[in-house]
């Protein structure tokens, strides 16, 4: 009787591995699959953040150029303002 039962015992524990190998093997291509399309989006999302890496860089570069531009025009803007109000002084348009 004991023996019978650590027979079934096995048994049923066979079986148990058996169905979850079976189970395991049904799941594998699947969970291929998936980890294919989680590789494709990560190099897609790879591929993105080069081209936005890019951009900021662009961005960057372009502000910098932008803030030269108005320091180099700023003593021009200062001296034509200036001319303004001589011209204005000297031609008694002064509001002064």
């Amino acid at each position: 009787m004991e023996n019978d039962k650590k027979s079934r015992q096995s048994q049923i524990t066979e079986a148990e591995i058996t169905t979850d190998s079976f189970q395991i093997n049904l799941d594998l291509p699947k969970q291929l699959h998936e980890y294919s399309q989680l590789q494709e989006r990560l190099k897609q999302l790879a591929r993105e953040a080069k081209i936005s890496k890019q951009e900021v860089k662009e961005f960057k570069q372009k502000m910098t150029f932008m803030h030269t531009k108005i320091l180099a025009e700023q003593p021009i803007n200062d001296s034509a303002n200036h001319i303004e109000v001589k011209k204005h002084i000297f031609t008694g348009n002064c509001i002064f």
